[in-house]
């Protein structure tokens, strides 16, 4: 039986990437079940993804990164450190899930590793979000956001991340606004940031902006 594969055409491998960046990423389907990445970007943006998964354009460098970073996630585990550990947190029915970078428990510390192309003079907020979440759901003693420059090795960055006050009643809070949305089907309001660049709901998020603001001018 013979093949029918466009192998010459340019989309042939943009869908080959594409495919492979979801195969490197774990599903989410229960709307009471929030990751932590999901409530530290744009809420919009996480309720579309659940939605309808589309292929963003920077895809390439995106599924080089993932894969990149879990075969560094299995030297540090030759190391001794815990890699990819899975937490989460419970409260009002709703599950709160996550997965470490790294975990030493010796020092009871949690590591998050980020590679970035050019590493900013600070650590973007929705990094320091996640991390510091992650050190309340661990109640490690130390938390530290590791930037590594992909094409500059001899760039890292390390930042301490203090302990934030109610900061998982803050993830919670957006937890719980994400899971109402995912549950009525009625979108979360556009949050402005970094990822506003590539992302791939601009249209819709542009028209839901329009109806938003429609409706506050007739209030």
């Amino acid at each position: 039986m013979g093949r029918d594969l466009d192998i010459a055409k340019p989309a042939f491998y943009q869908d080959i990437l594409c495919e492979l960046y979801e195969r490197l990423r774990y599903g989410k389907s229960d709307p009471r079940i929030i990751s932590v990445t999901e409530i530290t970007q744009c809420l919009l943006y996480s309720y579309f993804h659940r939605h309808r998964n589309v292929c963003v354009p920077q895809i390439g460098s995106l599924v080089i990164g993932t894969a990149g970073h879990r075969m560094v996630m299995d030297i540090l585990s030759e190391k001794g450190l815990i890699v990819e550990r899975f937490v989460y947190a419970k409260r009002d029915n709703i599950k709160l899930i996550g997965r470490v970078d790294v975990y030493d428990p010796n020092t009871n510390t949690v590591i998050e590793i980020k590679f970035l192309r050019k590493i900013p003079p600070e650590p973007y907020k929705d990094h320091v979000l996640q991390t510091a979440i992650y050190k309340e759901m661990i109640n490690a003693d130390r938390a530290l956001l590791v930037y590594i420059q992909t094409d500059d090795l001899s760039n890292v960055k390390i930042w301490r991340i203090k302990r934030k006050h109610n900061i998982l009643d803050y993830a919670f809070e957006r937890a719980k606004t994400l899971s109402e949305s995912l549950l009525h089907s009625t979108p979360p309001k556009p949050e402005k940031g970094r990822w506003c660049r590539y992302c791939p709901y601009a249209f819709d998020c542009a028209s839901l902006w329009k109806k938003l603001r429609k409706t506050m001018w007739k209030d």
